[in-house]
């Protein structure tokens, strides 16, 4: 006896494959069989039966959606189970992107930690040590979906050595790989960093290629949010490949872009570098939002040494017309190498997306802030960091559509959401993301087939980070389901009102679990941590 049949739909089981007729049959977490010819079918139903038929005429049956970039780390711990994921199809994410992570804490450093991840993932305490206590307390938290994590460099280093901006000494060095290595142990899929976020943004290459050099017997992958996503994009993808070819690791590009109109065309040349490196025999791949806007810290928008020492130190410089007119001076004129996001958009052109300490101001331009102000545009933006305690996240309008459809056409791209997990109004992406793809990009504008989209959903994914027996559709694998109408599916949030959930995705089983049927979300908890091996 089955535990599920599923009829009538088509199959796209995320190996590229063109679609085809057949029945699923569940057993418990797991696909127990895939029917056969039509007349296969009716007697091999007949013989062994389900406690559940369910018939999905006209829909497609998928493997569940992998979301490779997350930061979602302490969302999925809380007592309320979060939809925006489940409601797309998504069974599996990533988590511990860009650099940022839960862990490992050092007691000494532990508040620099709680103030940099909380803007991002949402306030809390941290209450274990290890990155094993993290994956631990994830368990325990019983999450909607699947879960697999990074080992975050930013979180790394600050564990070793706080917000120094200098290298790191040798004994610095040491205990930061051996903070790699135990996040390795407990279950990481690789280490990522954000070298655009202090302190990873203070680490030189070298750095990163001793960091990675440790996850290299396990298996795992080198993961980045790059340096500069914008004049030196292609410089800094290179980095990342670097790090990959000299520590002898798969490397993971995080949100493939080209930000800032100056940069808009770059897309192909980021596309070419990836392909050529693969072509010397390397494992470059990477992963993308279906969006124009990003979504990151706002304090991000101010040059890399105001940030030396971490918030605290920050706020003071804040207080200080001298250090805010010295802000000033780098934002309009720049410094050295540093991507100066402010310079690549306009004042118009930057959301509020969350602000715990000044919830009114969410959903504002930052244009529209400054004239309710009075006040001179940087002015405006260092008095509210100075009154958020630099707890505000943003949305900045940076890409253009012709580097979206070229960067999402290449078969090395993946799909993925970036959603950050505060705020009254966060970037759309993070409710929309995959029909958005499914309806926009797939069915209205044939940038890519439905085979080809599901397998940069699924498959792909799942290779890339060995997530083993998911992102498949096949007998004996984890029954991660996505069943949807591809007529009808489409992303319903916008950056006004983000918080909606999407059309034409009726059924999502995770685990073999309901975690939607029949268009309504269930609330079930059957995600696993899904450790390295």
């Amino acid at each position: 006896m089955f535990d599920l049949m599923i009829r009538g739909g088509k199959i796209i089981d995320g190996t590229g494959s063109p679609a085809y007729r057949a029945e699923v049959y569940i057993r418990g977490d797991r696909i127990a069989e895939i029917g056969g010819r039509p007349d296969e079918r009716a007697a091999f139903r007949q013989a062994q039966g389900a406690a559940r038929i369910l018939d999905v005429d006209g829909l497609i049956v998928a493997p569940g959606f992998i979301d490779v970039h997350s930061h979602y780390d302490r969302l999925l711990l809380a007592q309320k189970p979060d939809d925006s994921k489940v409601v797309q199809g998504v069974t599996t994410e990533i988590v511990g992107n860009c650099g940022f992570a839960l862990a490992p804490v050092n007691p000494d450093f532990r508040e620099l930690l709680v103030t940099q991840t909380s803007a991002i993932m949402g306030e809390g305490d941290l209450p274990w040590l290890t990155f094993g206590g993290y994956l631990s307390a994830l368990e325990a938290a019983a999450p909607p979906v699947n879960v697999g994590a990074l080992a975050g460099h930013n979180a790394v280093r600050v564990a070793a050595m706080g917000f120094e901006n200098r290298p790191a000494r040798p004994d610095e060095l040491a205990r930061m790989k051996g903070y790699v290595a135990e996040a390795m142990d407990a279950g990481a899929l690789g280490l990522s960093t954000g070298l655009v976020y202090p302190p990873g943004t203070f680490a030189k290459t070298d750095e990163v290629v001793e960091l990675a050099k440790v996850v290299r017997p396990y298996g795992g992958l080198y993961a980045s949010h790059i340096r500069n996503e914008a004049n030196r994009l292609i410089e800094a993808a290179t980095e990342a490949i670097t790090v990959g070819e000299e520590a002898g690791v798969p490397v993971q590009i995080s949100h493939c872009k080209a930000s800032g109109s100056s940069n808009w065309g770059k897309g192909a040349a980021l596309m070419r570098t990836i392909r050529e490196a693969n072509g010397r025999g390397l494992d470059v791949t990477g992963d993308q939002y279906p969006y124009l806007a990003g979504s990151t810290l706002l304090s991000t928008l101010l040059p890399p040494w105001a940030h030396e020492g971490g918030v605290p130190e920050l706020l003071t410089r804040l207080r200080s017309a001298e250090m805010r007119g010295r802000m000033k001076h780098d934002m309009e004129h720049g410094s050295g190498d540093w991507w100066n996001p402010s310079k690549n958009t306009s004042w118009d052109g930057v959301l509020i997306a969350a602000s715990p300490r000044m919830p009114e101001i969410e959903g504002k331009s930052l244009e529209r802030l400054v004239r309710e102000a009075g006040r001179d545009p940087y002015e405006t933006l260092f008095t509210l960091l100075e009154q958020t305690r630099c707890q505000i996240l943003m949305i900045i309008f940076l890409m253009t559509e012709d580097d979206v459809r070229t960067i999402m056409r290449d078969a090395n791209v993946m799909i993925g959401t970036d959603a950050l997990a505060t705020g009254s109004k966060p970037h759309p992406r993070s409710y929309g993301t995959y029909p958005r793809v499914l309806g926009k990009y797939v069915r209205d504008e044939r940038v890519l087939d439905l085979p080809e989209a599901i397998r940069k959903m699924t498959s792909l994914p799942a290779q890339k980070f060995k997530l083993k027996d998911r992102g498949i559709i096949r007998r004996g694998v984890h029954a991660d389901l996505v069943i949807f109408d591809p007529q009808r599916i489409q992303d319903t949030a916008t950056y006004d009102n983000p918080v909606q959930h999407p059309r034409g995705v009726p059924y999502v089983l995770v685990n073999g679990v309901f975690g939607v049927d029949d268009g309504r979300v269930t609330g079930a908890r059957a995600g696993k941590v899904l450790r390295r091996g």
